[in-house]
């Protein structure tokens, strides 16, 4: 067994006008005590602060599927609950050189689940279209943070 959850998240986003866009994207997440999986639909506002740094905004929601088993000696329950609850982020954005960018946001979710993050990230962008993206995000009642690494494709 283990403590600590595993899991894989897909994201993206599209560019609707000058300063909006849409975002979402599909968590999944386990450990021996429960299966989360989460689609979450967003839309999301940028402000220019200077040439290379801007803040943003999100809010939409978050559509969870939570299955849990708990055991105790030799009896076990097995459940499940679905929510649906309000998410928002806010965060900046930093372009610190022409191939490597930088964030750092707080996401928030209200509802059933709730749950904040602290969530810091860089980018280094191998051409316009392809870059590679890390980071952590920590849950503030939680011991674990979550690594993050992956590509970022742009069409």
């Amino acid at each position: 067994g283990t403590d600590s959850p595993d899991g894989l998240f897909i994201e993206g986003s599209y560019q609707i006008a000058d300063q909006f866009y849409l975002a979402g994207g599909y968590d999944i997440f386990s450990d021996d005590f429960y299966d989360v999986s989460r689609l979450t639909a967003r839309g999301g506002y940028i402000h220019p602060m200077e040439n290379n740094i801007h803040l943003y905004g999100e809010a939409g929601l978050a559509f969870t599927d939570a299955e849990f088993t708990f055991c105790f000696l030799d009896t076990c329950v097995k459940g499940s609950e679905d929510s649906v609850d309000l998410m928002i982020e806010g965060g900046v954005r930093a372009q610190l050189a022409p191939a490597l960018e930088v964030r750092g946001a707080l996401r928030m979710i209200t509802g059933d689940y709730d749950e904040t993050y602290l969530i810091g990230e860089g980018v280094y962008h191998f051409n316009p279209q392809l870059a590679m993206v890390g980071g952590l995000a920590r849950m503030s009642d939680a011991g674990e943070f979550r690594v993050q690494a992956g590509l970022r494709f742009a069409f």
